[in-house]
């Protein structure tokens, strides 16, 4: 398998429904930016010719039918990134289940297509969840790209290249972990998100011309608002039965809007300068390799 592939997975979601789903577990429609946001996106996409996975939140969806025939009618590919937005680390196996499978009817029902490929909220899934790999691969899933190591210390818990994972119950599936870089023990994750707003440009271009010649999973991921050009607003609200709530509101501001103009930069370096295939594609060559 060519090394230089690259994927990049978007996790398809609502800043705003994910806020208030996480504060108290209440969905609401999502903001209008969703529509911006996704416009500017799949521009950028097509301005680059490559075709991305989109890890559609069922949440969303339901809101924006329209939105999501729209990705799909660009040859992007749609993935599930669950219903609601919550850690599958909080949930029981009947639970998972279920908020897998609501959001399969949900997703693939809109697009009319099977649906392949799966990544968790928050990324939530690694090598310690057999139970919850063995309900993605008893729906059918053919692969699965929620493992991502965050910790600067690695861990044996997530694998560093894509891999086919041998199940418990005889099933298999294709993991496609987020990437990572090791430099003398210490984990540095590279994937995207706000870790392409945090490691300076010029090393993160480094660190990715060094990994795309390992071999090692070359996998991307990257959220709709983090090209928005306006800045996102953190409800003041969120805090309200807090006594620093005004504390708490300003630091939420600057964590999810520092440096924000950057990661536009960093992704259309990072496509002009590498090969992409969709999630799909990937897994289809390590199921065969």
């Amino acid at each position: 398998m060519n090394k230089s592939y690259y994927t990049l997975g978007i996790d398809w979601e609502d800043f705003s429904q994910n806020l208030l789903w996480k504060k108290n577990n209440t969905l609401i429609r999502p903001d209008d930016r969703i529509d911006r946001q996704t416009n500017i996106l799949i521009e950028l996409l097509n301005e680059a010719d490559i075709k991305a996975t989109f890890f559609v939140s069922a949440a969303l969806a339901q809101y924006t039918p329209a939105l999501v025939k729209r990705i799909a009618t660009y040859g992007h590919e749609i993935g599930l990134h669950g219903y609601h937005h919550v850690s599958y680390k909080t949930l029981t196996p009947e639970q998972v289940y279920r908020e897998v499978s609501e959001g399969i009817k949900i997703v693939s029902d809109i697009i009319s297509q099977k649906i392949h490929g799966f990544r968790a909220p928050y990324c939530s899934i690694d090598y310690n969840d057999n139970d919850v790999l063995e309900i993605l691969a008893d729906l059918n899933f053919l692969y699965d790209s929620s493992m991502f190591n965050r910790k600067l210390i690695c861990k044996q818990s997530y694998p560093g290249e894509d891999i086919v994972l041998n199940l418990n119950n005889g099933r298999k599936i294709v993991e496609l972990p987020l990437a990572t870089f090791k430099a003398g023990g210490v984990n540095i994750p590279i994937a995207g998100g706000s870790y392409w707003r945090v490691v300076p440009g010029i090393l993160l271009r480094e660190i990715h011309k060094r990994l795309s010649k390992t071999g090692k999973a070359n996998n991307l991921y990257m959220h709709p608002y983090e090209l928005d050009p306006s800045p996102l607003n953190i409800h003041h609200d969120l805090f309200k039965e807090s006594p620093f709530r005004l504390i708490k509101n300003s630091i939420a501001q600057f964590r999810w809007n520092f440096n924000r103009k950057s990661f536009k930069k960093n992704l259309i370096s990072m496509v002009a300068k590498y090969n992409f295939i969709t999630c799909y594609e990937k897994a289809i060559k390590i199921q065969k390799s």
